[in-house]
């Protein structure tokens, strides 16, 4: 299973192209951070403090190196940050989202076509290599707000983290008002487990400041 971050970012990548839909680029970015982050939470490796600080508990490895990495940033932050701080200092670190990438090329998911912009600077694309895995994806979220049905909880932080963002109506431009209304009404659903929903909440609502 991939990361739910790892599920963002081929979000982010048109499948034929390779290269990220700029339409939405640091809206996308901005996405990721915050995927990584909810999937900590749903390990229960971090929490929110009163003050809505991330808080690491201790916990095993995960057994995927890049995301290791990154709780291990977490933790020898000397100090209680913000959900806001975190999404942005993951956002601007390049190093994380290119080890994601790789990861995603090990697997063979995507591949990496290396170009030369004018025939001098080079630079690469990421066209999909497993085409199922992104249509599967897609799918599911449009099941997600087709179908009645309940739905689980990953793809439901997909499309809650997207909700604030423009990025929504990248996904859905037919119905994006409907799809909206529908996250928000699974928002609310008291049935998942309390502790993950009050974190993917906050983080939605982090996200939301960037568009208001």
């Amino acid at each position: 299973m991939l990361a739910l971050c790892e599920e963002m970012l081929l979000l982010t990548i048109h499948d034929d192209q390779g290269a990220y839909r700029r339409d939405s680029l640091n809206d996308y970015f901005y996405l990721v951070s915050a995927a990584i982050l909810y999937d900590f939470a749903l390990r229960q490796m971090i929490s929110l403090n009163n003050s809505a600080d991330i808080v690491p508990s201790e916990s095993e490895a995960t057994g995927h190196s890049v995301l290791d990495g990154v709780f291990n940033r977490i933790v020898a932050q000397q100090t209680a940050s913000s959900l806001i701080f975190w999404i942005n200092e993951l956002t601007e670190s390049n190093k994380f989202k290119n080890e994601f990438l790789h990861h995603l090329l090990e697997r063979e998911i995507i591949e990496q076509d290396s170009q030369r912009l004018f025939g001098l600077f080079p630079y690469s694309t990421y066209p999909a290599k497993n085409l199922s895995v992104g249509q599967e994806l897609r799918s599911r979220l449009n099941r997600a707000v087709t179908e009645n049905q309940i739905v689980d909880e990953r793809t439901v932080a997909l499309l809650t983290l997207m909700r604030p963002t423009p990025v929504i109506r990248t996904l859905f431009p037919d119905n994006a008002a409907v799809v909206s209304e529908r996250v928000r009404q699974w928002m609310h659903y008291n049935g998942r487990n309390p502790r993950t929903t009050h974190f993917l909440l906050s983080t939605a609502e982090a996200i939301s400041l960037w568009y208001t």
